[in-house]
């Protein structure tokens, strides 16, 4: 189950629930590091950030990717490393740096 909250979260967040994706990223972000579960984690990270960008939080969502990213370059987990530069990228777009947002 604790693999699946990452995703239930992010479809909460694309139906514009944000306050239940936040809970359910809480729940998975305690549960993935009671459990060492860095594959887990990373996901969470990623979309923690994703709803950090959509509150306008810049400063969490870098948090969260810089996190992410050190964890997934870390194991190496480079399918986790893309989807977080991804959303590094909509981070830069979101902030009005569309020529960071490409690099």
């Amino acid at each position: 189950m604790n693999t699946v909250i990452p995703i239930l979260a992010e479809a909460h967040l694309e139906l514009g629930d944000l306050t239940e994706a936040k809970t359910l990223l809480e729940r998975g972000a305690d549960c993935a590091q009671g459990r060492e579960d860095r594959v887990t984690l990373v996901d969470v990270l990623r979309v923690q950030a994703q709803v950090a960008v959509r509150r306008s939080d810049w400063s969490e969502a870098q948090r969260r990717l810089e996190e992410g990213l050190a964890l997934s370059r870390a194991m190496p987990y480079p399918y986790a490393e893309a989807r977080a530069l991804y959303v590094y990228g909509l981070l830069e777009q979101a902030q009005g740096e569309p020529a960071m947002a490409r690099v």
